[in-house]
């Protein structure tokens, strides 16, 4: 019978066995990774929820689509055409490297289920607009892959901070010997410290 992550964690570090009891079990909820999923990542860079959602939508209409876009509708489109319905220049080249990689199948969406994450990391990295932290959000919460540590986003920092009564925010590479001892349950942690980040009064 697995063991449970927040068990592991627990076990690996009292600080975190704090913050567990503190803040109750944590978790995610997988879902499928599929074009559409990158497709809105891209259109949801740098700018809110809401104005995302609008763009998306005249995107999905302007290709005469219904449901959730593919990489086929992409085909014979260019940058400027792309601005006619509501894309940027630079997010319009992106979603056209993603459609094309996609296309050559050079990205494998139905297989992420059995890669291993850095085969992911590797075919996504690739793609323009699409950068590590990105990449490590899908990992963790859309596939749900538990060992993931994104030691280069800030609330991440400032919850290590915050553990561990520094004064300054730790460094990626501090980050990851830090992280060291919540192997193999990383993404639980960092679940925990983005917890402890947005707790208010502590620190």
């Amino acid at each position: 019978m697995p063991v449970d992550p927040l068990t592991i964690l627990a076990s690996r570090c009292p600080k975190m066995a704090q913050l567990i009891q503190d803040h109750g079990a944590l978790g995610f909820e997988p879902k499928p990774v599929n074009f559409d999923s990158f497709a809105r990542s891209i259109i949801g860079q740098q700018v809110s929820v809401a104005a995302a959602r609008s763009i998306y939508n005249k995107v999905l209409a302007g290709l005469g689509l219904e449901g959730e876009m593919n990489p086929e509708a992409f085909a014979g489109h260019t940058p400027e055409s792309l601005r006619e319905v509501g894309l940027s220049r630079q997010k319009a080249g992106y979603l056209l490297d993603l459609a094309e990689k996609s296309r050559q199948n050079q990205i494998h969406f139905a297989k992420f289920d059995q890669m291993e994450d850095q085969a992911i990391l590797d075919e996504l990295i690739a793609v323009k607009g699409i950068g590590e932290w990105t990449i490590q959000m899908v990992l963790m919460f859309s596939l749900g892959r538990p060992d993931v540590m994104p030691a280069g986003d800030l609330g991440i920092q400032e919850g290590i901070r915050r553990l561990d009564g520094l004064a300054e925010r730790p460094k990626p590479k501090q980050i990851l010997e830090r992280a060291a001892v919540w192997a193999p349950v990383r993404s639980y942690a960092s679940l925990y410290l983005w917890k402890l980040k947005d707790t208010p009064n502590v620190g």
